[in-house]
Protein backbone atom coordinates (compact mmCIF):
# COMPACT_ATOMS: atom_id res chain seq x y z
CA UNK A 1 0.00 0.00 0.00
CA UNK A 2 1.09 3.56 -1.00
CA UNK A 3 0.32 6.56 0.88
CA UNK A 4 -2.26 8.94 -0.02
CA UNK A 5 0.74 11.90 0.34
CA UNK A 6 4.00 12.19 1.69
CA UNK A 7 5.25 15.26 2.97
CA UNK A 8 8.92 15.65 4.82
CA UNK A 9 9.43 17.72 7.93
CA UNK A 10 11.04 20.55 5.96
CA UNK A 11 7.47 20.80 4.39
CA UNK A 12 5.83 22.40 7.87
CA UNK A 13 6.74 25.67 7.38
CA UNK A 14 4.21 29.13 8.21
CA UNK A 15 4.90 32.55 6.51
CA UNK A 16 4.98 35.35 9.16
CA UNK A 17 4.86 38.78 7.12
CA UNK A 18 7.32 41.50 7.94
CA UNK A 19 7.29 44.79 6.90
CA UNK A 20 10.02 47.05 6.00
CA UNK A 21 9.13 50.65 5.55
CA UNK A 22 6.78 50.61 2.25
CA UNK A 23 7.80 47.26 1.50
CA UNK A 24 5.99 44.33 2.93
CA UNK A 25 7.36 40.47 3.00
CA UNK A 26 7.40 36.80 3.95
CA UNK A 27 9.03 35.33 6.73
CA UNK A 28 9.20 31.78 6.50
CA UNK A 29 8.37 30.20 10.28
CA UNK A 30 9.34 26.26 10.04
CA UNK A 31 8.30 23.60 12.65
CA UNK A 32 11.12 23.13 15.04
CA UNK A 33 9.13 21.61 17.60
CA UNK A 34 7.00 18.19 17.45
CA UNK A 35 4.79 17.66 14.83
CA UNK A 36 1.21 16.96 16.30
CA UNK A 37 -1.57 15.26 14.35
CA UNK A 38 -5.49 16.59 15.82
CA UNK A 39 -8.01 13.75 16.43
CA UNK A 40 -11.20 15.02 14.33
CA UNK A 41 -14.42 14.75 16.53
CA UNK A 42 -16.76 16.81 14.48
CA UNK A 43 -17.11 17.58 10.86
CA UNK A 44 -14.40 19.43 10.08
CA UNK A 45 -15.21 20.90 6.26
CA UNK A 46 -13.06 18.14 4.79
CA UNK A 47 -9.71 19.43 6.47
CA UNK A 48 -6.97 17.39 8.31
CA UNK A 49 -5.43 19.47 11.36
CA UNK A 50 -1.87 19.45 12.19
CA UNK A 51 -0.05 21.90 14.71
CA UNK A 52 3.40 22.50 15.75
CA UNK A 53 5.37 24.90 17.04
CA UNK A 54 8.42 27.41 17.00
CA UNK A 55 9.94 29.07 20.00
CA UNK A 56 6.89 31.32 21.58
CA UNK A 57 4.68 30.26 18.24
CA UNK A 58 2.27 28.02 17.78
CA UNK A 59 1.79 26.88 13.91
CA UNK A 60 -1.71 25.60 12.39
CA UNK A 61 -1.47 23.39 9.36
CA UNK A 62 -4.20 22.00 7.65
CA UNK A 63 -4.78 19.16 4.58
CA UNK A 64 -7.69 19.98 2.17
CA UNK A 65 -9.50 17.31 0.39
CA UNK A 66 -10.13 17.56 -3.11
CA UNK A 67 -13.61 19.24 -3.54
CA UNK A 68 -16.40 16.31 -4.18
CA UNK A 69 -14.04 13.85 -3.73
CA UNK A 70 -12.72 13.16 0.05
CA UNK A 71 -10.41 10.15 -1.08
CA UNK A 72 -8.50 12.20 -3.25
CA UNK A 73 -5.06 14.14 -2.59
CA UNK A 74 -5.28 16.32 0.03
CA UNK A 75 -3.95 19.86 -0.43
CA UNK A 76 -1.40 21.31 2.29
CA UNK A 77 -2.96 24.84 2.91
CA UNK A 78 -1.02 27.95 4.12
CA UNK A 79 -0.64 27.79 7.79
CA UNK A 80 -1.70 29.64 10.34
CA UNK A 81 0.45 31.45 13.42
CA UNK A 82 -0.94 32.01 16.81
CA UNK A 83 1.61 33.96 19.20
CA UNK A 84 1.59 32.71 22.58
CA UNK A 85 4.34 34.60 23.80
CA UNK A 86 5.74 31.61 25.43
CA UNK A 87 7.30 28.13 24.33
CA UNK A 88 4.46 26.07 23.67
CA UNK A 89 5.65 23.20 26.07
CA UNK A 90 5.54 19.72 25.94
CA UNK A 91 2.01 17.69 25.07
CA UNK A 92 1.37 13.99 26.20
CA UNK A 93 -1.55 13.74 24.05
CA UNK A 94 -2.69 14.62 20.43
CA UNK A 95 -4.53 18.17 20.47
CA UNK A 96 -8.24 17.94 19.26
CA UNK A 97 -10.70 19.40 16.91
CA UNK A 98 -14.09 20.17 17.85
CA UNK A 99 -17.03 22.30 16.28
CA UNK A 100 -14.76 25.14 14.96
CA UNK A 101 -11.49 24.84 17.52
CA UNK A 102 -9.11 23.17 18.33
CA UNK A 103 -8.24 22.18 21.84
CA UNK A 104 -4.26 21.56 23.44
CA UNK A 105 -3.45 20.95 26.70
CA UNK A 106 0.50 21.11 27.39
CA UNK A 107 2.87 21.37 30.58
CA UNK A 108 5.89 23.26 31.38
CA UNK A 109 8.38 22.18 33.64
CA UNK A 110 8.59 25.09 36.62
CA UNK A 111 11.13 23.46 38.90
CA UNK A 112 13.58 21.12 37.32
CA UNK A 113 15.29 18.78 39.69
CA UNK A 114 18.55 19.23 38.13
CA UNK A 115 18.97 15.08 37.00
CA UNK A 116 16.90 16.04 34.04
CA UNK A 117 13.79 14.90 35.85
CA UNK A 118 11.03 18.04 37.24
CA UNK A 119 9.52 18.56 40.40
CA UNK A 120 6.81 20.68 39.32
CA UNK A 121 4.63 21.24 36.04
CA UNK A 122 2.21 23.91 35.26
CA UNK A 123 -0.33 22.84 32.95
CA UNK A 124 -1.82 25.04 29.34
CA UNK A 125 -4.43 24.56 28.28
CA UNK A 126 -5.41 26.00 24.47
CA UNK A 127 -8.55 26.77 22.63
CA UNK A 128 -7.85 28.07 19.02
CA UNK A 129 -10.71 29.08 16.75
CA UNK A 130 -10.11 27.88 13.36
CA UNK A 131 -11.10 28.31 9.97
CA UNK A 132 -10.26 28.79 5.87
CA UNK A 133 -9.31 32.53 6.07
CA UNK A 134 -11.12 34.36 3.34
CA UNK A 135 -8.17 35.58 2.08
CA UNK A 136 -7.19 34.07 -0.86
CA UNK A 137 -3.47 34.55 -2.07
CA UNK A 138 -1.94 31.27 -3.76
CA UNK A 139 -5.20 29.01 -3.23
CA UNK A 140 -6.78 28.56 0.21
CA UNK A 141 -5.24 29.32 3.65
CA UNK A 142 -5.80 28.71 7.21
CA UNK A 143 -6.43 31.22 9.73
CA UNK A 144 -7.10 31.41 13.41
CA UNK A 145 -10.44 33.01 14.33
CA UNK A 146 -9.36 34.95 17.25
Amino acid sequence: MKPLLVIPRSGFVAYDTEKLGLFQFEVPVPATGAIRFVNTHTPSNGLSFIVGDNANQLLIFALKSPAGNSTGVPKLLKAAIVNLGHPLGTTRVNPVFRDGKLYLATSVCTAPAGNGSCTKYVAHLYRVPVALSLRRRNGCSLGPRI
